[in-house]
């Protein structure tokens, strides 16, 4: 900034006042000439003005300052109702991975931003990928009808599934898929569909019970709505309740405290004492698998009773009902937690946990951790 100095005469001639103009000297990378007004005026520094010092806004906002302390990991607990609370299985998910992150997504209401991706998302490939399936299973019923298929027959009934699948995803986002995409996607599909079903003949006999149903599950004094992916009746007896899964897939994530996945958990539970298996339907090229666990040995492909888990996490459980009552024990808890209005930032695995919540930007665990740590804030 430059300054100009103009001394200017008062009525009575004997006392002086001083008239200060100023202008800005660069606005970004331009330099700014002052205005022809002033431009005759003599320069003067700033320091010479004997301009008093005034607080600045900042300084006078702080010192107004009134503090209340607020005891933030308890929120208000949720009154009595039977109503299903909105988020589904995924607030039993966020209360085991830290309570914190429950409460603002789903008392809170606050959603993470989604990232833009070119194409389709993974969300809405998964989409596809359940909805072929669910239209495939509602014509074929089950494996003695699948056995019985010609191959031209099951070409015909994946393509109808194939397009059925891509015709409800147009309804919701129109621009999702069009033209050669939705050509190679439905290639894609189908020769993942085919491959999925061969290694479906390896089991022993079923029917496909449920596809993609609705249920409500109440635990903990909650009650959230579930979709189940599947329940196929087996032909030793009892049934057996599947994920789609096209990623990783762990049994151990249903394990120990704090379940990181506790879906499947959740719907053997709500299904009551006929569950003899859960397990994860890996649906991936050249991946095709059951990753789960079951009452009794080769009821699925590759899957072992909780006994011949090898997980340390595993070994805490003596037997399937065992495991039953483990699960139920660990997601009341979640929901007596939820409901009581359990706000901790807690999160199951410090960092790890935090990578991929969403919730950065209203948590404040970094403070938590520089407290640990013994780091001042200016130092961390």
């Amino acid at each position: 900034w430059r300054f100009a100095d103009k001394e200017a005469l008062v009525a009575d001639m004997s006392a002086k006042i001083h008239v200060v103009f100023s202008h800005p000297l660069r606005e970004e990378d331009r330099e700014i000439s002052p205005s022809p007004l002033i431009a005759a005026l003599p320069e003067t520094p700033f320091e010479s003005l004997g301009v008093p010092a005034y607080a600045t806004l900042r300084d006078v906002i702080h010192a107004a300052r009134r503090e209340e302390r607020v005891a933030d990991h308890q929120g208000p607990a949720l009154g009595p109702s039977s109503e299903p609370r909105s988020g589904g299985t995924s607030l039993f998910k966020d209360q085991a991975a830290c309570p914190f992150r429950a409460f603002v997504a789903h008392r809170l209401g606050a959603k993470a931003l989604d990232a833009p991706e070119p194409g389709l998302s993974a969300m809405d490939r998964g989409t596809l990928l359940h909805e072929m399936l669910r239209a495939a299973w509602e014509e074929i019923g089950g494996r003695a009808q699948l056995l019985a298929l010609e191959a031209a027959a099951l070409d015909a009934l994946l393509a109808k599934a194939v397009a059925q699948a891509i015709g409800k995803l147009r309804r919701r986002k129109p621009e999702a898929l069009s033209g050669r995409f939705a050509e190679l996607e439905a290639a894609r599909l189908a020769s993942l569909a085919r491959e999925w079903l061969e290694f479906e003949k390896t089991r022993e006999d079923f029917t496909v019970d449920a596809a993609e149903e609705k249920r409500v599950i109440h635990l903990g004094g909650v009650a959230v709505n579930a979709r189940l992916d599947r329940r196929d009746k087996l032909a030793s007896g009892g049934t057996a309740i599947l994920d789609y899964k096209t990623g990783v897939a762990s049994v151990g994530d249903w394990l120990g405290t704090r379940p990181e996945e506790p879906q499947l958990p959740l719907y053997a539970l709500g299904e009551g004492g006929d569950v003899a298996a859960v397990a994860f339907a890996r649906v991936k090229t050249g991946e095709c698998e059951f990753k789960g666990v079951a009452r009794a040995a080769k009821l699925l492909p590759g899957v072992k009773t909780i006994a011949e888990q090898r997980s340390a996490s595993a070994q805490q459980y003596r037997s399937w009902d065992d495991l039953l009552a483990g699960w139920r024990r660990e997601l009341e808890a979640l929901g007596r937690g939820y409901a009581a209005g359990d706000a901790r930032v807690d999160p199951k695995k410090p960092f790890k946990t935090c990578e991929r919540c969403g919730m950065q930007a209203l948590c404040r665990v970094n403070e938590r951790a520089q407290d640990e740590l013994g780091l001042a804030g200016d130092e961390a």
